[in-house]
């Protein structure tokens, strides 16, 4: 009976965890050298966005994309598909 609660406790848990990380979903960056990516990738992206339940902005890789805004990080992850940007290192 006591593991029986303790699991039920447990998955109790899981799904909480599960509905606060879908209602906070995980701001991705995603730099592209070409808009045609997001075409060609559509496929990824909607698994990003779908399954994992990241909230996906595009940028061009050579745009000037500002990572912080009132000392606060604007996103916490960052997926490059720039393959054609070389050498370039964002500045904060």
């Amino acid at each position: 009976m006591i593991k029986s609660l303790i699991s039920s406790v447990a998955l109790g848990n899981l799904a909480q965890a599960s509905i606060a990380e879908s209602n906070n979903p995980s701001r991705t960056l995603v730099l592209l050298d070409s808009y045609a990516t997001i075409e060609t990738h559509s496929l990824f992206f909607r698994h990003l966005e779908d399954k994992l339940g990241h909230h996906l902005d595009f940028e061009m890789a050579d745009s000037k994309v500002n990572f912080k805004q009132f000392d606060q990080w604007r996103y916490e992850n960052v997926v490059l598909m720039a393959p054609s940007i070389k050498g370039k290192s964002p500045k904060d």
